[in-house]
């Protein structure tokens, strides 16, 4: 390591089981762009969600304190706590930060803080946006932001693994 800062990505896909993406090591070819960044980046090999909702455990990947400390106990609850979040601690490293989340249960509204930017998705529980939309965003926000002297930290959001599973009709 040269001691260089490095830009980093932290992505997180809600609801999604890693024997279903490819660079886990079963169904080959199924999730081709995730594996080139997994082969790029850094692969965590093993995980543990805090609880099976999305707000509190996002808290917990974004603090480092697990549930039961923090308080977040469900979607809707606003993370008040003194507790600094991921993207503070880079700010205060110099990283310029930003935040990308497809549902409104990890957003802005929700206390969610020390990001630059923060792509925000409105209180209404019935907002999703697509990956799409997300990558998009993210893709705007590197365009005018990801050059420069100063390295980046971003985290992406992707819920289209989620619910409502909408199969199609002939299946």
């Amino acid at each position: 390591w040269d001691g260089a800062k490095r830009n980093l990505v932290i992505m997180t896909l809600d609801t999604t089981r890693a024997d279903h993406i490819s660079a886990y090591g079963k169904h080959p070819g199924l999730t081709p762009n995730i594996d080139k960044l997994a082969a790029s980046g850094t692969l965590f090999l093993k995980g543990t969600s805090q609880t099976n909702q999305t707000n509190p455990s996002h808290v917990s990947v974004m603090t480092g304190v697990m549930g039961i400390e923090h308080g977040i106990l469900d979607n809707e609850h606003q993370f008040e706590g003194e507790t600094d979040m991921l993207p503070a601690a880079f700010k205060r490293a110099g990283y310029k930060t930003a935040g990308f989340p497809s549902s409104s249960h990890v957003s802005k509204w929700l206390g969610w803080r020390g990001f630059d930017d923060i792509y925000d998705v409105p209180p209404d529980s019935k907002t999703y946006l697509s990956s799409k939309q997300v990558t998009d965003k993210t893709i705007e926000w590197l365009d005018a932001n990801g050059g420069g002297d100063k390295p980046f930290f971003i985290w992406v959001h992707y819920w289209d693994a989620h619910a409502p599973y909408n199969p199609p009709k002939d299946v």
